[in-house]
């Protein structure tokens, strides 16, 4: 069986690779494990464990998503995740909208090791669409493709309100 795909939430960090940052605030970094804990078992699929980690899975579903908060006990430091290496591909928007909903509560860094560098969510979005297209096109069904259109009025001009908007068809 294949390792699964590791994402860890970690506070932000002070320091990169010799490129200052600022100290993060204190908000920032200091998480109710109570409230996370709540918030996390009210989504459809999650449920705690009896070692006191959770997991992420739908009705028939093989394998689960796993997520463990570091330490066990105690001030929170970290929150790991371990994803089945199919999901990535096969549930990617709903494995990645359930880190990234994590990291809008606890306000911290997603950090891929595999990359070894920090997630930003618009760049996971967007590389998700564009796998997901490319599978779709692998699999011969339709693709959505942009099309200019004007602005919310329906007029268009030349003054740059001309924007790019998907339609499926």
């Amino acid at each position: 069986m294949e390792a699964p795909y590791r994402i860890v939430l970690r506070p932000p960090s002070t320091a990169a690779e010799g490129v200052s940052r600022p100290e993060p605030s204190v908000e920032a970094t200091e998480v109710s494990r109570l409230e996370l804990e709540e918030r996390l078992v009210a989504i459809p699929g999650v449920r705690r464990l009896e070692d006191g980690s959770y997991e992420f899975a739908e009705e028939g579903d093989r394998g689960a998503m796993g997520i463990r908060f570091l330490p066990a006990e105690g001030q929170l430091e970290s929150i790991e995740t371990e994803i089945p290496r199919p999901w990535v591909m096969e549930r990617g928007p709903r494995v990645f909208a359930l880190v990234f909903m994590l990291q809008g509560w606890t306000r911290w860094e997603v950090f891929d090791p595999q990359l070894g560098d920090t997630l930003q969510r618009e760049a996971v979005l967007q590389g998700l669409v564009a796998m997901r297209q490319a599978q779709m096109e692998k699999e011969g069904a339709r693709v959505p493709r942009p099309v200019v259109e004007g602005d919310e009025s329906g007029a268009s001009s030349s003054s740059g309100s001309r924007r790019k908007r998907w339609r499926w068809w």
